[in-house]
């Protein structure tokens, strides 16, 4: 019998931070009545995406409070049952990814905060 060995996985050393702030930064100036559905769901997906990447960083939400209130603001929001569908109204859809570019951008900023705090 073979043997498989794995190497073990590496986590980044930093999240993509521009990235983020870039993705956030399109969300925040788009205007509903000049979005097509398309890119609303492309950047709801890529902004998701980001938020459940700083959710697997330790940012410290079990020695503060406002943080863990963060944690669960963002795992509530990312229910399946309260993401949009194809179904789902343009408007609502859209709120929907703003909501989440809000919850991502206060994330990322402790996340900043943390990465500046452990430079110094």
């Amino acid at each position: 019998m073979a043997s498989v060995i794995r190497e073990p996985e590496t986590a980044r050393e930093h999240l993509e931070v521009d990235w983020f702030r870039d993705t956030i930064t399109v969300i925040q100036l788009m205007d509903l009545s000049r979005s097509t559905r398309a890119d609303i769901d492309t950047l709801t997906q890529e902004c998701i995406e980001h938020l459940e990447e700083l959710l697997k960083e330790d940012l410290g939400a079990d020695r503060d409070d406002t943080v863990m209130q963060l944690f669960r603001r963002a795992y509530a929001h990312l229910e399946l049952s309260r993401r949009p569908t194809n179904r789902t109204p343009a408007y609502d859809a859209f709120t929907y990814m703003r909501d989440t570019a809000t919850v991502t951008f206060e994330l990322l900023k402790v996340y900043v905060a943390k990465r500046e705090g452990e430079a110094q």
